[in-house]
């Protein structure tokens, strides 16, 4: 008799889903603008679940390469980053690409985590250039760098700069649906369930 639950040769497993973003509790206001969520901002992996409001302050790359001689923080005083929400470009000094002399800097978890460290309360980044792509809109697992991380979309290039105050409310949750192995052929999605069929050679 096969040696599971259900009596067969099926076993049953959890996989994870796309994190869940309350709508009602994830909120982004700029300058006094309410932006609208996956319209005009989403959020990111590396988020927390907070509310946090405060003043901006761009910090370019926030890379600090000292091999490169590049650091995007170099000029700005603990007392000007501490307590603020960070403006940070997802690009790097040479864009985003496998030949990048910057290729160890463009991880977001990294950014995010020398952010933090920086005193930063909150994240915005943004693509001020053609040489980055958007970070995925979708993701299954929450990273949590302890602040509130969202990605501001259409940022017109120099705008980001001039950004003054914000206010950042997130709300996410992980989901797992529950996998059942069967006969039908292909996915089939059913109240948090799916269905699949697996072949094996022998």
């Amino acid at each position: 008799v096969p040696y599971t639950e259900n009596g067969t040769f099926y076993q049953n497993f959890e996989m994870s889903d796309w994190v869940n973003v309350n709508k009602d509790k994830t909120t982004l206001s700029i300058d006094g603008e309410s932006k609208t969520l996956n319209e005009s901002f989403y959020v990111l992996p590396q988020s927390s679940n907070e509310s946090v409001s405060g003043d901006l302050v761009y910090v370019g790359f926030g890379i600090e390469a000292e091999e490169q001689k590049h650091n995007d923080y170099k000029k700005l005083s603990e007392k000007k980053l501490k307590g603020k929400i960070f403006v940070i470009d997802v690009s790097s000094p040479d864009g985003i690409h496998p030949h990048s002399k910057y290729l160890a800097y463009h991880n977001l978890d990294a950014r995010a985590e020398k952010a933090v460290e920086k005193g930063a309360i909150g994240i915005i980044f943004v693509n001020e250039g053609e040489m980055a792509s958007d970070p995925k809109i979708k993701f299954r697992k929450i990273k949590n760098s302890g602040v509130p991380v969202v990605f501001l979309k259409e940022v017109p290039g120099e705008k980001a700069k001039k950004l003054k105050y914000a206010s950042i409310e997130v709300l996410v949750k992980e989901q797992m649906i529950e996998a059942i192995p069967g006969r039908q052929k292909g996915w089939r999605g059913d109240f948090g369930r799916v269905v699949m069929e697996t072949h094996f050679p022998w």
